[in-house]
């Protein structure tokens, strides 16, 4: 199973970057999926949904009281150091508690763990 879809463009970043050609399947065939918004200003948005029915990622680390809880990686905006070694903190978005303290090894060992690796 092929879980990506390409954002097909007529040449390559930069400063004369290319322009938007189209979506494409795994298979080379154009799709239609989103929405073109105004942004006003000369600014447009391709809004793409995101898939019906998916559910979020959560990842289950250790707090630095020691209590494990499982973080929603999809509410996930930021990462700072802590106060102590081995403590970061993460920020979320919306409603509620804005962030966490958490233990983890060093930075790299975590961001590993939030991207779904171990």
């Amino acid at each position: 199973m092929n879980d990506y879809i390409d954002i097909v463009f007529d040449g390559p970043p930069g400063p004369a970057a290319g322009r938007f050609v189209e979506i494409e399947s795994p298979q080379g065939v154009a799709i239609r999926i989103g929405q073109w918004i105004d942004r006003g200003g000369g600014f447009w948005a391709l809004r793409i949904p995101r898939a019906f029915g998916t559910k979020p990622r959560f990842v289950q680390l250790e707090l630095c009281h020691g209590e494990r809880i499982d973080v929603n990686t999809d509410r996930l905006v930021g990462v700072t150091a802590g106060e102590m070694a081995g403590e970061f903190k993460l920020f979320f978005a919306g409603n509620g508690e804005r962030y966490v303290s958490v233990r983890a090894t060093d930075l790299a060992t975590l961001l590993a763990k939030l991207a779904g690796g171990s």
